[in-house]
């Protein structure tokens, strides 16, 4: 596993980076000393309707503390049936094309990984999945919590269809075209996919069944399943040294 060291003052921290033309295309950039670092970009959970990137500065800070380039992007969330699937992955494909752009400003290298808790799993699995966004070339991407089976979700937790599934995926019928676990891999990259035995909001069948058909089409996935705490513990761990962090950071720069 990969060795952890002590967190220190970053050299360069930049806020509110616009990577598009809306309100919430904006982005934070926590960048490591060394030039050519992987960069690492996060996606917030929220169910689609909430959250905002200024709640990880830690994480990005602790990445980048470790050698790992971190941006944390907001993107449109569903609010009264506007900015629906696909629109909050159309941002995040948009903000992967604007980072892109920017390495040589920047100095990070050009392995990408991207990383999502909860409904921004989801919307990395779609990158894996879905062919409406063309050839995404990414060097893996690390699920926390992950949402890949909407119907399964809906079956399990059946109040969150009023509360957040309609808002953002529409009518029942609309689910399973948007849920990357009945969608043949486009973009085959490699997964770790980390769930706590605690988890109280997403069923770990979620990650278990989608890490089971990573393998079937013959994507490296691994799965990490123990007892991490509850929703928001696995990405508050995953922001400071402990064995949630210690597997991401062995994933993107081995041990």
């Amino acid at each position: 596993m990969a060795t952890i060291a002590r967190p220190e003052l970053l050299c360069d921290t930049f806020l509110d980076l616009a990577y598009g033309e809306g309100d919430r295309n904006v982005l934070d950039l926590y960048l490591p000393a060394q030039q050519g670092a992987p960069l690492l970009l996060f996606v917030h959970a929220g169910a689609w309707i909430k959250g905002d990137k200024a709640e990880y500065a830690e994480l990005g800070r602790f990445y980048a503390s470790q050698g790992i380039a971190t941006a944390v992007i907001n993107y449109r969330r569903s609010l009264n049936g506007a900015n629906r699937h696909p629109g909050h992955v159309e941002d995040l494909v948009t903000a992967l094309a604007w980072l892109q752009q920017q390495r040589s400003r920047f100095g990070f290298g050009a392995e990408v990984y991207v990383s999502g808790h909860s409904a921004g799993a989801h919307m990395a699995g779609v990158l894996t999945t879905s062919s409406d966004f063309g050839k995404v070339v990414l060097a893996g991407c690390i699920g926390l919590e992950g949402i890949y089976d909407i119907p399964r979700l809906h079956q399990v937790f059946p109040t969150y269809k009023d509360w957040f599934l309609t808002h953002a995926f529409g009518d029942e019928a609309l689910w399973p075209a948007a849920s990357p676990q009945f969608q043949a891999v486009i973009n085959p990259m490699r997964w770790l996919v980390i769930h706590s035995l605690q988890e109280e909001l997403v069923d770990l069948q979620q990650s278990t069944d989608w890490v089971r058909k990573l393998t079937q089409e013959q994507v490296p996935a691994e799965l990490v399943a123990s007892d991490f705490g509850s929703h928001y513990d696995v990405v508050r761990a995953a922001a400071k040294p402990s064995a949630v962090s210690e597997a991401i950071i062995t994933f993107i720069i081995g041990s």
